[in-house]
């Protein structure tokens, strides 16, 4: 019993550091845009959730009883692939030569990701657990992130 709740706790954790990569880079991004307001505030906001997030998988690792919880099991390669692409993205942020449509293009990759997908195969869970319940409804009451790079790209007539 350990030994899974420690590779929850340890899933718990790894999702709050892509989160805290993914919010950097974007916090980044925002700063880069910071002469063009709409693309200043779209990625203020990703970053603000990307946070938010953070901290939701921090509590969910302190007080969510991650021995009694059921997770799925990810693909660990996909996964990897993801981290690698929060790191790049954080990478190419911190250069300050990203177009707006490069910048826009990374980030729907990486929303679109594997680990993307896998976070939301947890929310979709069946399980009625605590922190489960809690973690629904905070991602229920928001899009998505890739919806949300979609339609700020469609808006300014950007493909990805």
């Amino acid at each position: 019993m350990k030994e899974a709740a420690d590779d929850i706790a340890r899933r718990f954790r790894w999702c709050s550091h892509f989160e805290e990569i993914t919010a950097e880079a974007y916090d980044l991004l925002a700063e880069q845009f910071s002469d063009d307001p709409e693309a200043w505030r779209f990625f203020s906001t990703l970053s603000l959730e990307e946070k938010d997030h953070a901290n939701v998988m921090r509590f969910g690792r302190v007080y969510g009883r991650p021995e009694k919880m059921p997770f799925p099991s990810p693909d660990w390669p996909g996964i990897y692939r993801t981290i690698q692409m929060s790191e790049e993205l954080l990478k190419r942020a911190r250069s300050g030569r990203l177009s707006l449509q490069e910048a826009l293009s990374l980030a729907l990759g990486l929303e679109e990701s594997t680990a993307e997908a896998y976070y939301f195969d947890l929310m979709r869970s069946e399980e009625d657990l605590g922190i489960l319940k809690r973690l629904r409804e905070i991602f229920s009451a928001e899009e998505t992130h890739a919806e949300m790079i979609r339609e700020f790209m469609a808006q300014r007539g950007l493909t990805g």
